[in-house]
């Protein structure tokens, strides 16, 4: 679909197409904005295979990939057989028959991919997907049409070699999984110093060190948790196409057993089980992933647990990107009242979501720390000499 490739095929494969996109394009009036003359390009390579169609009725992949995704958008059979019979799509039963073929071949080509890859490290992602923009209204079956899946996906880290569950016979894991004791030795001997520094005092020795603009990106702030993929700066990042959908199923992810029956779909890869034996598999999850899943490795450790083999090998990751997203939330959700009221102030608004979209809460977030900064000289003068706890830790922090 993309119209520099679509033309160099054509005139690749029949010199006597030289020029015959050229001119297709010519159609599109210039006074239009460079942005709707490249949507346009690519109307017209649609269009391009449709003529194909008419000459050769086997050139369907276009119609195929439109019918498949009108039928995932919910149109019905009788209105996919319909736009078949005008030439525009693909019919409903040649789109049902591609449907199971895919899935079919799926498990066979992840098999395959893990074999052709197994001397290199594999990150897994286990998430929820609510599939609640649906029709809500209940008939006489079902309260709900919502679905609520599991998902779990792949990505090979490139160049980076498979890591060793063990070395020099010593495991990667804790056998006491989370070790208080080992934490809090590494609070007072290491990190001491580090966690008792205000972040109003950090802030200032990166704007004097002059390292502020690079760590606080403001684009980057307002866009981090954003996930759409028209977004210019997070197009490489957020790309799907090193990522492999291992398999997705319809369940909860809401207690040990859910997340037990999520690890299978990792497990059940015959390719993988001597992999997950003697090699680390890590596993990024937020909270209640962590929760369970560490919790599964200690049950397992502590011969409670049976039946997933090679799940000690498992490592739960969090990293800071959910850190920074669950900390910044939770502190709009349990200061709700005052932000909603700080929001529809600001912006002349009536209502504020239950729960704010990530830009907003980054943005409510600086506006507060920056009037605060303003009023704050007041502030201090005025509680300066008050013995309460909760004053004196607002003043210090």
């Amino acid at each position: 679909m993309d119209p520099t490739q679509f033309r160099r095929l054509i005139e690749e494969k029949e010199p006597k197409l030289i020029g015959f996109f050229d001119e297709l394009v010519d159609i599109i009036p210039k006074n239009r904005s460079q942005l709707n003359k490249e949507s346009t390009k690519k109307v017209i390579v649609g269009y391009c295979y449709l003529l194909a169609g008419i000459r050769n009725k086997f050139v369907n992949n276009f119609k195929l990939d439109l019918g498949l995704y009108l039928e995932a958008n919910g149109t019905n059979a009788a209105a996919l057989d319909t736009l078949s019979n005008a030439g525009i799509s693909a019919c409903y039963k040649t789109i049902k028959s591609y449907k199971k073929k895919i899935a079919g071949d799926h498990q066979k080509m992840i098999e395959e991919y893990f074999l052709n890859n197994l001397q290199y490290m594999h990150c897994f992602n286990i998430d929820d997907y609510h599939s609640i923009h649906e029709q809500r209204r209940p008939d006489s079956v079902f309260l709900s049409s919502a679905a609520h899946m599991a998902t779990c996906v792949a990505k090979k880290i490139e160049d980076v070699l498979a890591v060793p569950a063990k070395f020099n016979n010593i495991p990667i894991i804790n056998p006491k999984n989370i070790d208080d004791s080992l934490i809090n030795t590494k609070l007072v001997n290491k990190y001491k110093g580090i966690f008792d520094i205000s972040y109003n005092d950090i802030k200032s020795q990166w704007i004097n060190d002059k390292i502020l603009n690079k760590i606080f990106d403001r684009v980057e702030l307002l866009t981090v948790h954003i996930y759409d993929a028209d977004i210019e700066e997070k197009k490489e990042e957020r790309s799907m196409e090193s990522v492999k959908l291992i398999d997705i199923k319809h369940q909860s992810l809401r207690s040990l057993r859910d997340y037990l029956l999520a690890i299978k779909m990792i497990t059940n890869i015959d390719a993988l089980l001597e992999y997950i034996k003697i090699y680390v598999i890590p596993i990024i999850a937020d909270f209640p992933g962590q929760l369970f899943i560490r919790k599964a490795i200690t049950l397992h450790m502590n011969h409670q647990l049976s039946g997933i083999e090679g799940i000690q090998n498992f490592v739960p990751m969090l990293g800071p990107l959910h850190v920074s997203l669950n900390s910044r939330e939770n502190v709009i959700l349990i200061h709700y009242d005052f932000f909603k009221r700080l929001f529809c102030t600001v912006f002349e608004k009536k209502k504020f979501a239950q729960k704010p979209k990530p830009w907003h809460i980054n943005l409510l977030l600086q506006l507060t720390h920056d009037a605060w900064l303003e009023i704050s000289k007041d502030i201090l003068e005025k509680f300066e000499k008050t013995k309460d706890v909760e004053y004196r830790m607002m003043i210090i922090y």
